[in-house]
């Protein structure tokens, strides 16, 4: 097995794992959820839809969509920078790479990233201010 098979293997692993600590979290959330509402229920206390709405997403009124998408955007705009100035040249000692696919590379992680950025401040400015 040479360099450039590990590395997609890697690559592989690192997706699985993403995938596997997302799912692990949101299935500890799931049961945590779960076990609230069966206390509830062993107390006698009555649920009506709005307390089990509460219960499931209590800060859900105050999140943004636009900023999960922008910080999502800049973050694999980040990765593709990373990617195209940490990992392709390692990539090209192996394969045939030429340089300019390197730039395009750093230049979509530029976009994609500028844009999520914008995103983000766009959501902060138009939220409703207290006060």
């Amino acid at each position: 097995m040479d360099r450039g098979d590990l590395f997609i293997i890697s690559i592989v692993l690192i997706v699985i794992a993403i995938v596997w600590i997302s799912h692990f979290y949101s299935s500890r959330k799931q049961a945590a959820f779960q076990r609230t509402v069966q206390e509830a229920i062993k107390a006698g206390q009555p649920l009506s839809v709005e307390a089990l709405k509460t219960l499931a997403a209590p800060d859900q009124e105050r999140r943004d969509p636009l900023v999960g998408l922008g910080v999502a955007l800049s973050s694999v705009g980040l990765a593709l920078i990373v990617f195209a100035f940490a990992i392709m040249p390692i990539i090209a000692g192996i394969a045939d790479v030429p340089q300019h696919a390197i730039s395009l590379v750093a230049g979509i992680g530029l976009v994609l990233g500028s844009a999520g950025l914008i995103i983000v401040v766009h959501a902060v400015l138009r939220r409703p201010r207290d006060g």
